[in-house]
């Protein structure tokens, strides 16, 4: 199918969709929506306040609480009617008890959430996400220049609707650039970065695209995704992560089939020819810690085969920083590691305001060899264990014990509070 029929077939689908399914008996269902990047500890902790606020008559029933994001399931808590009521109405049950007295995942439901009838108005400015970005590539060549370097300026939305459908859109300039040299560069193979000089327009299209994120079982998730995937390929594929609660570890794996971009007005061409490119991937989150470890395994743009291996160290301020290594067995014949197969990179993000809902501003550094051909990934426009990370066990706990304190408004939620989180043994 071509690619210019994904976006029209996803848009209606996103209309047309609906679902079922029926509420289990003596339980007390409440859905908790979530942001993206918001913890999961804040939307369930305003969505237990609700109850006091909407009357809702308690009683002796289970309570079950399930966030949803995005047309994502997260892990589930059950709590006694009884210790909710202590809880949001007499105050007298703190965030600590109940985490002990909870129950996760133990209602494997796929139970309907109620919509409140909003006006399409409304319904867009609620699921609008802005993000303007200052992006700077980096890196030591052996060749004059000896830094490469390029500065792009990118302002990226994202509109996410209801059942899962999610679209994207992002615009970039570029600011400034030396990498005119990497086209001289006597290499016959057809390039995948290193032609990264005719993207430069004073304004293209960096992204545009329509997905669609589903929890089928509880604990897996899947995603599809289809349009102008990134600033050189346009595409489908499908991604799928198995992120099971209590544990420290995912894994996951996706599959694309791109074709090129044509550098152009805007560069909205693309050429006949496709092919595939897609990683076995797998990630291990320290408990205790602020750091992970990742690793991808698979066929990249250049039809090279290899891994990578990654460690990520995120701050509380929402900093992060991402340093990988790659290998392929493609070697690079210039650059200042040439004659090698190893990409090393290091990539920091640093985030310039505090709003986290919408327009977010960031600075975001890639420190690398600059127009490599060997050992790149396509740069996925939601990568799902990114879209998951609030799910996990680590980052659940180290939220809890703010789930009363926070406002849903704020979509920074417990994860601007630093605090040392809920003792947890992880097997």
């Amino acid at each position: 199918m071509s690619i210019r029929f994904i976006l029209p077939l996803l848009s209606a689908l996103s209309i047309c969709m609906t679902g079922a399914s029926a509420y289990a008996e003596d339980v007390t269902f409440r859905c908790a929506h979530m942001y993206l990047n918001q913890s999961l500890p804040d939307s369930t902790g305003y969505t237990l306040k609700r109850m006091k606020i909407d009357t809702v008559d308690i009683g002796d029933s289970i309570v079950v609480t399930e966030p949803r994001m995005a047309g994502l399931r997260g892990p589930n808590i059950s709590l006694l009617g009884r210790d909710v009521r202590l809880a949001v109405i007499d105050h007298q049950t703190s965030p600590q008890e109940l985490w002990h007295k909870g129950v996760w995942n133990v209602q494997r439901l796929q139970t309907p959430c109620a919509r409140k009838n909003l006006s399409w108005k409304k319904s867009l400015i609620r699921g609008y996400y802005g993000t303007i970005a200052i992006e700077t590539t980096a890196g030591l060549n052996n060749y004059d220049p000896a830094i490469l370097h390029r500065t792009r300026l990118i302002a990226e939305g994202l509109q996410v609707r209801p059942y899962g459908f999610m679209f994207g859109v992002g615009v970039a300039s570029t600011i400034a650039t030396n990498s005119d040299v990497l086209e001289y560069l006597p290499d016959t193979r057809p390039p995948v970065r290193r032609d990264m000089v005719n993207f430069g327009n004073p304004l293209s299209i960096d992204r545009l695209y329509a997905s669609w994120h589903n929890t089928p079982i509880t604990d897996l998730h899947v995603g599809i995704t289809g349009g102008y995937l990134e600033e050189m390929y346009a595409g489908a594929g499908a991604e799928i992560i198995y992120r099971p609660w209590n544990k420290p570890f995912w894994i996951g794996a996706d599959g694309w089939q791109v074709w090129r971009r044509k550098p152009s007005m805007m560069d909205l061409n693309i050429s006949n020819e496709s092919h595939f490119t897609g990683h076995v991937r797998a990630g291990y989150d320290v408990p205790d810690s602020r750091m992970s470890f990742h690793a991808a395994a698979g066929k990249y743009l250049a039809g090279d085969l290899g891994g990578t291996l990654g460690m990520k160290y995120d701050f509380p301020s929402g900093m992060y920083v991402d340093a990988t290594m790659t290998w392929t067995d493609r070697e690079e014949q210039q650059g200042f590691f040439s004659n090698t197969k190893f990409d090393p990179m290091l990539r920091v993000v640093v985030p310039l305001n505090k709003n986290r809902k919408a327009n977010q501003h960031q600075f975001r550094g890639n420190f690398r060899q600059v127009g490599r051909d060997g050992g790149q990934m396509l740069s996925r426009p939601m990568p799902i264990e990114e879209m998951t990370e609030s799910f996990g066990t680590r980052e659940v706990a180290r939220a809890w014990p703010a789930l009363f304190t926070t406002n849903q408004n704020d979509a920074v939620g417990a994860d601007a509070i630093d605090n040392d989180g809920i003792d947890i043994a992880i097997p």
